[in-house]
């Protein structure tokens, strides 16, 4: 029996060999005219349709710079080539009025590369569909598009290979509906950007690998990769955010075959890995999720070598063996989307032993480890800096408590302290180090206040920066202990630059109703990231921009923040400065 590769081997073949002697190459420009031949650049079609009416099977199209307002419908065996999605563009929002409308149908045997297609206002429609062939299928290749604003950005129906697109502000990212067995698709390099449903879904019974894709989820109930059914069998390396807990990171119905979900990173979903069927899951990195890896299925699926970690369940619904773990997994910048691990984590050589990296070591868990993952140099980074600081006060004594850090290569926190507000930790201003997250501090005489800041210190002597600012006004008279000086403040965003995503933390002194805008430089609202009621304390909020017509460009933008006092009325405003980078 023919293996994936062979299969795919075999119809490249069958392709070239039915290619005509004399395949024509052809030119659309938006300076040109409606008048044939098309075949150089002096004599190019003025419309994109224009010219597929001419051509035949074989053919190339190249599309030059600008905007094109029309639908197209391709014939089999085309290559359509756009000088870049950057500036080369497809555009039918002033003609796409359904669902069911499609800005390019194509067909069995064609290539589509290097344009931007965006479909319509309202996320309706379909970017690019191809229907199928079944008596003659051929190969199909989608790669270095940018898909914007449609219900769905790729359906398909046919033998495909979907490579180094970017989709942005979609419903749906791809649709893969096989109804034949054999089918072998290849989905990968790609970067999905807030799917409102799913980022990749298959169904029936098509078989294939999806592999080093990035999925970024909206909002609602979504899916970032979903399998409805049949033998779709491979899962590799994929990068799936979601957005406040909702939806699930993977999840599919009964497959003809056990799938292979390995080497994946999930984030921030209701379910990371939901499992219906024995799989094969290992190697992956689910956290911050409800559920970490969840099986709703009697039989029990093959979970090893994973690590779940900080979702409010870590494995649900079978036993996990000795061979996962539950540890912070030390990601270079996991607020930045940068996935990579540090030096010394403990995910480093831990995956499948039976699974290699590229360097040929034993695989690393999470996205980078397996054969389909990257070499890297780990760098030795400083750990986080505390936060969540609180104090109490007795007569005697003030109680200082944080959050305790959660790296495997931690040593030690250095608590500073000083008269003045918005000090800079410096040895002037030194006076312990802690091993556990709390410090019992005896009042110093002669002090009307006293502020504190900490940081936190690997095993290699590596220092974070500092933490929040927090203190209390010391009362020597009567029966009080003293004030705890709890202010609002907003702190700067970090990162600053940032992209694709940046933490934006602020104090507040007495619960209230807290709001958080984002603006342009133009003044103009862009997003409302905070409307809630909110307890005293330090919270931070995630910012990562979007608008209804896509991705926010590069410049400065501002936030302002907003609290109201249980009255109603405003106890505290202020406003602060980022840059976003693309």
């Amino acid at each position: 029996m023919m293996n994936n590769i062979s299969i795919k081997t075999v119809y490249l073949l069958i392709l070239l060999i039915t290619l005509p002697l004399h395949s024509e190459i052809r030119y659309v420009s938006k300076t040109g005219s409606a008048q044939p031949p098309y075949t150089s650049w002096a004599t190019a079609s003025d419309s994109i349709q224009k010219c597929i009416n001419i051509s035949s099977f074989g053919d190339t199209i190249y599309v030059g710079n600008g905007t094109y307002i029309e639908q197209v419908f391709m014939i089999n065996g085309l290559s359509l080539i756009g000088s870049g999605w950057d500036s080369c563009i497809i555009d039918t929002r002033t003609i796409s009025t359904s669902s069911g409308y499609r800005t390019i149908t194509m067909k069995d045997g064609c290539i589509i590369d290097g344009f931007h297609i965006i479909v319509s206002n309202s996320k309706q429609g379909t970017a690019i569909h191809n229907p199928g062939n079944y008596s003659s299928p051929s190969w199909c290749e989608i790669k270095n598009n940018k898909i914007s604003s449609a219900g769905w950005g790729i359906t398909m129906d046919t033998y495909a290979t979907i490579k180094n697109n970017t989709f942005d502000n979609l419903r749906t990212g791809i649709e893969i509906y096989s109804t034949t067995s054999a089918i072998f698709d290849s989905v990968y390099g790609n970067i999905f950007l807030n799917m409102d449903s799913r980022g990749i879904l298959t169904s029936l019974s098509g078989r294939g690998i999806i592999f080093d894709n990035f999925i970024q989820m909206g909002a609602g109930l979504p899916t970032a990769i979903g399998i409805s059914s049949g033998g779709l069998s491979k899962i590799f390396n994929n990068i799936m955010i979601g957005t406040n807990k909702k939806g699930y990171g993977f999840s599919a119905g009964s497959p003809s075959v056990p799938y292979e979900v390995i080497n994946n990173v999930v984030i921030n979903f209701d379910q990371g890995i939901r499992t219906v069927y024995p799989w094969i899951i290992k190697n992956n990195v689910s956290i911050k999720n409800t559920r970490g890896i969840y099986n709703v299925f009697s039989t029990q699926p093959i979970v090893s070598y994973n690590n779940s970690w900080g979702n409010i369940e870590n494995f649900t619904g079978f036993i996990a063996d000795s061979t996962n773990l539950s540890v912070d997994p030390m990601f270079v910048n996991e607020e930045n989307n940068d996935f990579h691990l540090q030096m010394y984590s403990l995910l480093i050589n831990a995956g499948d032993p039976e699974i290699l990296d590229p360097d040929s070591s034993r695989s690393d868990i999470g996205v980078y480890g397996g054969p389909l993952g990257k070499s890297y140099q780990y760098l030795d980074y400083p750990p986080k800096y505390p936060t969540g600081l609180a104090l109490s006060i007795d007569s005697t004594n003030i109680y200082l408590s944080w959050k305790k850090n959660t790296e495997s290569d931690f040593s030690y926190y250095t608590i500073y302290s000083d008269t003045i507000t918005d000090f800079t930790v410096s040895q002037n201003n030194f006076i312990s180090q802690e091993r556990e997250n709390i410090l019992v501090y005896r009042k110093p005489s002669g002090v009307n206040r006293i502020y504190f800041k900490l940081t936190s210190t690997d095993m290699q002597g590596n220092e974070s920066k500092g933490s929040e600012e927090i203190g209390v006004e010391l009362v020597s008279t009567g029966n009080e202990t003293g004030t705890i000086l709890q202010e609002y403040k907003l702190y700067q965003n970090y990162p600053n630059p940032y992209n694709p995503s940046t933490i934006i933390p602020y104090r507040i002194k007495e619960g209230g109703d807290v709001t958080i805008y984002i603006y342009d430089t133009k003044g103009e609202l862009v997003e409302v990231i905070v409307n809630e009621y909110q307890t005293a304390g330090y919270h931070e909020r995630e910012f990562r921009p979007k608008s209804s017509n896509g991705y926010l460009a590069s410049g400065i933008y501002f936030y302002k923040i907003e609290v109201k006092g249980n009255n109603g009325i405003p106890v505290f405003r202020d406003i602060k400065k980022m840059i976003y980078l693309k």
